[in-house]
């Protein structure tokens, strides 16, 4: 899994500036369109609120996992392993929670696109 993450986080590392860019203009959207700056639907508010969430996500798993896990090898000292299985542990614990965060986005893309789609047809 930290394999996985650590291939996405670096073919997606040119393109951080566009989710900060995303999560910015997003981010106005949403304060614009909850504060009624804008006139707008509540589908508008519930889009910015889920790209807000994806770009959120995406720099997470970019910031994360840059670089790869540190092997860990027999002959290492028994502080130098302990350091190394801690840092493992700590960087599974986030790659899974980032895992689950994203099954949450996606879930609420999923959502999201009923939502529109309805309020679009009536």
């Amino acid at each position: 899994m930290l394999a996985i993450l650590n291939k996405l986080a670096h073919r997606l590392q040119p393109l951080r500036g566009v989710f900060w860019a995303v999560l910015f203009a997003s981010g106005v959207g949403f304060v614009t369109t909850v504060t009624g700056l804008i006139v707008l639907s509540d589908a508008y508010a519930i889009l910015f609120l889920v790209s807000m969430m994806w770009a959120l996500t995406l720099l997470v798993l970019v910031s994360c996992f840059p670089a790869s896990v540190v092997p860990l090898h027999p002959e290492d000292d028994v502080l130098v392993g302990l350091r190394k299985r801690i840092s493992y542990g700590f960087t599974w614990l986030i790659g899974a929670a980032t895992v689950l965060a994203s099954i949450a986005v996606v879930v609420t893309t999923v959502k999201l696109a009923g939502i529109v789609a309805s309020h679009f047809t009536d």
